[in-house]
Parts: structure tokens; C-alpha cells; sequence
């Protein structure tokens, strides 16, 4: 699932690019996500080379801050220079900030005009922004397009987590740990004392917390214990007979309704791992991955066909009458 963060760029930065295209004394822009608007926060002037200035730049690039540079090169097209985005979400900065940036990225080329951004660069440290580097990426693209949205954010999940001997955990096993009262709580469901666990997002200490957790609860009030206004990640046990035979199926839930904010869809889509990795390190076993963006969604019949698959009589569905003249023998009186 990606998303575009719908932050727009600030009208200071469209004027600032506008002059800076034809502007020989402007070289690079620096942008940074602040106040909800991707703003101009540095500028700078050519040096004499292009090495010297992306040595420049890459000295005012900071461990854990975030931003944009928009690198003018010393090529040119129809529309006059060319230019490179240097899309600078270092490893140390937060996760929401990283997800956000990368979501906000091509919202940044379309909005100052995406035929001027003839490169592209993506650097998760200050090491990362070299001329070497950026002679790389103008090679690659003669033979690799360019990155859509969607493998932007694929990209960024997928280098969210890391794997750590037999555990799974968060970028330097920092960012978005569980609580305490999270893990005992999942303690508790993996050896059936709880038939309910539910974890949310704790966006300012940037962790899993506890939301609810249960002791008793029907899978027909499932659905009145998750919100219908901002994600969750719910684990729940689920009894039920299918076939003559009886379960107790342990389910995982990510809900994520459609009325919740785009930053919150984003940072829970890739939290979700974390949080099945801290059940799975308490000794909860998984018996079914589910994704829903309603409660309405979560109802028997609906759990049934997710574990067990569809039915035969399900799959044949309704019988259309034969039309008249197409049937078999029939017996006409006389």
C-alpha cells in the first residue's frame, strides 16, 4: 500500500527553483519538510566545479535530519538546465520522517516541474552524496527507468526492518519498541489468557503500546473493538468448527480504515512487521494474516473463508436456470 503524504511545496520554494533556473549563480536548494509544506531552508553558489559543490552540499548534510536537495548539473536540455534530486532520509532519523519524505518526493518533482529532474539520488547517510555517486545515477538511468511511487515506499518498508540473529527488530533496534505492558500482554495471548490483544502507534515516543486486551470476547463483537477512525494491530483467538473439526485460530489483524490520516496509513503499513515480529518473539503462533479497512469486515463468514478458503458450494455459486429450448427431455402430454 503507498500513499502520497498530500504535503504540498511551499510557494517560497516554486519561486526560489523558478529564478534558480536561470539563475547561473544558484546551484543547489535545499528543502525540508516543515509546518505540513516542503520549504527552502539553503541555497548555494558554484565553486568552479561540480565536484567541489557536491562535496559542499554533502557537508551541510546532517546524521538524522531529513531533506531534499535540488542539485542544478552542467548539462542542459529544451527547458534549460538539468537537474538532480538528492533525496537525503538518513538511517538514523525517525521512521514516520523517512516515510514521509519518500512519500513527498514525487509530489516535490511534479510541483517545480518533473522534465527539469532529468536524475535522481537516493542517500541514507552524508557518505552516500558523492560525485561519484551522482555520476552513477545519470549512468544507471541510461539502463534502469526511474523509480515509481509505489517502489519508492517498497523500497523504505522493506529497509525499515532488519534482521538481527533469530529476533526481527526496528532500524538499530531503536525506533518503535514495544512496551512493557505490550509484551506482557502478548505473553499472555500465546498461552490463552487473553483472547484479545490490541497494539496502536504511539506516534510522539515513536512506540507500540497496549490499546486493549481481553480475556473474553466473540468474534460478533470483533468488530465494535477496532476503530473505525485510525489503524491497529489486533490479535485475536479465534474458536470455531469447520468440516466436523474444531479450531482455536489465531488471527492477525491490521485495520487501517480509509478515513485515517495518509501519515498514519504510511507509518502503520510499515510498523505492521514489527508488530508481528514482537508477537512471534512471545511465542504467538500465526495462524492467519488478515488486512481490513472496515469492522463490518470482520465477520464470521468472512474469517471462515480467510482460513479455510471457499466452500464448493460457495465456488458453484447460484445455478442460472436453463434457458427454454436448451434443457433436457421433457414429457409432453397430449
Amino acid at each position: 500500500m503507498s500513499h502520497s503524504s498530500g504535503i504540498p511545496v511551499g510557494r517560497d520554494l516554486e519561486q526560489a527553483f523558478g529564478a534558480a533556473r536561470t539563475d547561473a549563480s544558484i546551484r543547489y536548494l535545499v528543502a525540508e519538510i516543515r509546518d505540513e509544506k516542503v520549504v527552502q531552508v539553503n541555497k548555494g553558489q558554484p565553486t568552479g566545479n561540480l565536484k567541489g559543490d557536491v562535496d559542499h552540499v554533502r557537508s551541510l548534510l546532517q546524521p538524522a535530519k531529513p531533506c531534499y536537495v535540488l542539485l542544478k548539473l552542467e548539462t542542459k536540455n529544451d527547458g534549460g538546465f538539468e537537474w538532480m534530486l538528492i533525496s537525503y532520509v538518513p538511517d538514523g532519523s525517525p521512521v514516520k520522517e523517512r516515510m514521509l519524505y519518500a512519500s513527498t518526493r514525487d509530489t516535490v518533482k511534479k510541483s517545480l516541474g518533473s522534465s527539469c529532474f532529468t536524475e535522481d539520488l537516493f542517500a541514507s547517510s552524508p557518505g552516500d552524496v558523492t560525485y561519484d555517486a551522482c555520476q552513477e545515477a545519470v549512468s544507471k538511468k541510461h539502463y534502469e527507468g526511474p523509480l515509481t511511487q509505489t517502489e519508492i515506499i517498497t523500497r523504505m518498508e522493506k529497509s525499515a526492518v532488519i534482521e538481527t540473529g533469530t529476533t526481527k527488530e526496528y532500524v538499530h533496534s531503536v525506533a518503535f519498541p514495544l512496551s512493557d505492558e505490550g509484551k506482557a500482554a502478548l505473553e499472555k495471548f500465546s498461552k490463552s489468557q487473553l483472547k484479545l490483544v490490541q497494539l496502536k502507534v504511539d506516534t510522539t515516543k515513536e512506540t507500540l503500546e497496549l490499546a486493549t486486551a481481553k480475556a473474553e470476547v466473540t468474534v460478533g463483537s470483533l468488530g465494535s473493538e477496532i476503530s473505525a477512525s485510525e489503524p491497529r494491530f489486533t490479535f485475536f483467538f479465534y474458536p470455531h468448527s469447520f468440516n466436523d473439526e474444531t479450531f482455536n485460530s489465531a488471527l492477525f489483524i491490521y485495520s487501517c480504515p480509509n478515513e485515517a490520516p495518509v501519515k498514519q496509513k504510511m507509518l502503520y503499513s510499515t510498523v505492521k512487521a514489527v508488530a508481528v515480529g514482537c508477537a512471534e518473539e512471545k511465542g504467538v503462533k500465526i495462524d492467519k494474516k488478515l488486512e481490513v479497512t472496515d469492522a463490518s469486515e470482520v465477520a464470521e463468514n468472512y474469517l471462515l473463508e480467510e482460513i479455510h478458503g471457499k466452500t464448493e458450494e460457495a465456488k458453484k455459486g447460484f445455478a442460472r436456470p436453463a434457458r427454454p429450448g436448451k434443457g433436457g427431455p421433457r414429457l409432453v402430454k397430449k
